[in-house]
């Protein structure tokens, strides 16, 4: 089966909540699954259609209408791709992300794990003045070399590739070291032009543009953890 075929997609997520975790389509996310819930949540998924949904929690303090601890509307829908069972139960997962979903609502389950109502969130036809993608690249090479000092091979075969400005745009905001607010907005945006932008804003500050090879702007404002 084609990873990215969803035409298996019934619109109900078997979430995967986690803190400060964001995954983006495109990316291949690995997960050792230990807990009761997620053990079944695996056992389900691969019986199936091997789909499960990546979300990020809501701080602490914040219950969605179950009484239970909230989660974030946009979440990213990924396929496992390789699994290893354990012989004590456990699992480790590689998950590939497909595709942004919004989560409509909960529903009640007798599951330990927690399921959702959902759309699929596909990118929108660019509304924002397109941005070359050779742009970015150049960008996300010029901050990781800055703040790492080297690219890993997979990700510079990547960036060197001729991408379509959204999946190179969800590959670099994985790549990047961002706090998880400023990545669960890089997740709602469904326009790939504004994606790129809110990349190259951060990058900006870290890198000059003159270096980076991408243009200064007052958009969007400044990430903020508070």
């Amino acid at each position: 089966m084609d990873d990215f075929d969803l035409s298996d997609f019934d619109g109900v997520c078997r979430l995967f909540p986690l803190p400060e975790l964001v995954q983006f389509p495109h990316s291949v996310l690995p997960l050792h699954v230990f807990e009761p819930r997620y053990r079944q949540m695996t056992e389900d998924a691969l019986a199936t259609d091997k789909l499960l949904t990546i979300v990020q929690l809501r701080p602490q303090g914040e219950l969605n209408e179950l009484g239970i601890r909230a989660i974030e509307k946009s979440a990213c829908l990924g396929r496992i791709i390789r699994h290893e069972r354990l012989p004590d139960g456990r699992f480790r997962l590689l998950l590939h992300g497909l595709c942004r979903v919004r989560l409509l609502e909960e529903i009640p389950s007798a599951k330990l794990y927690r399921i959702a109502r959902a759309i699929l969130m596909p990118d929108r036809d660019l509304e924002s003045p397109s941005i070359d993608p050779s742009v970015l690249s150049v960008a996300c090479r010029a901050f990781l070399v800055k703040t790492r000092g080297r690219i890993e091979p997979e990700l510079e075969a990547m960036l060197s590739s001729p991408l379509p400005l959204g999946i190179l745009a969800d590959i670099v905001s994985q790549a990047m070291p961002l706090p998880a607010e400023a990545k669960q907005m890089l997740l709602d945006e469904d326009d790939p032009a504004m994606r790129a932008r809110m990349l190259l804003e951060w990058i900006a500050r870290v890198v000059p543009p003159a270096v980076a090879g991408g243009p200064r702007s007052d958009f969007p404002p400044p990430f903020s953890m508070n």
